[in-house]
């Protein structure tokens, strides 16, 4: 029987890529400026996120797509009679 577990390497991906989602909505929503600790945590991660996306043979551009997804993701109903009305043709 093998034991199937998760790639060391690909868990830190995951857990640099959840913290960096978190350091750009915070940054893109114009709350409090960051704390030197939380600049200095978001560059290790980003530095070693790289790292990591190069060994999967990722792009910049397809690291950044996977940092911004979702960051802009706004609600498809917000109750007004546009989004009624749109919804409703659907």
């Amino acid at each position: 029987m093998t034991n199937i577990t998760a790639n060391p390497s690909h868990e830190k991906a995951a857990e640099h890529l959840e913290a960096l989602r978190g350091y750009a909505r915070k940054s893109l929503a114009g709350e409090e400026p960051p704390s030197r600790l939380e600049w200095v945590d978001k560059s290790v991660r980003l530095s070693e996120f790289v790292t990591l996306g190069n060994s999967f043979k990722l792009t910049v551009k397809e690291m950044v797509a996977l940092i911004l997804k979702d960051v802009y993701h706004q609600p498809s109903q917000c109750g007004c009679h546009s989004c009624m009305s749109r919804n409703a043709q659907e």
